[in-house]
């Protein structure tokens, strides 16, 4: 019951306007208010703000978006960020194709920054 209530939740992401942190916070890594479950709602802040931006939908990511947002994280931030940055959100895609929301995983065509 648990999961189907989980996975309701997590398919209102498909919902203009839903707080999809608010919803993703209980499957993120970490335990909540940990410094990594902190350090991840920061990542995907970053690039929940860089999909508004650029107009990009959450569900519905190109492998050259996906490019595109590894290449502003490359002019932005220093190579060890740009490739933690890559990874939460590689693992937020792998969520999302976990509960059935997306089909593929762009990111893990993305290399990271060579530290």
């Amino acid at each position: 019951m648990a999961a189907a209530h989980g996975l309701g939740r997590v398919q209102g992401l498909a919902r203009p306007g839903h707080g999809a942190l608010d919803v993703l916070t209980p499957l993120l890594p970490g335990q909540p208010g940990s410094a990594t479950h902190l350090n991840v709602l920061s990542g995907l802040r970053v690039y929940l703000r860089w999909l508004e931006e650029t107009g990009h939908a959450l569900l519905n990511i190109s492998d050259s978006q996906a490019h595109d947002y590894s290449a502003w994280l490359s002019a932005a931030y220093a190579p060890a960020t740009h490739k933690n940055r890559l990874t939460q959100v590689r693992q937020l895609y792998d969520l999302l194709q976990e509960q059935g929301l997306v089909t593929d995983n762009p990111y893990r065509r993305v290399q990271g920054a060579l530290n």
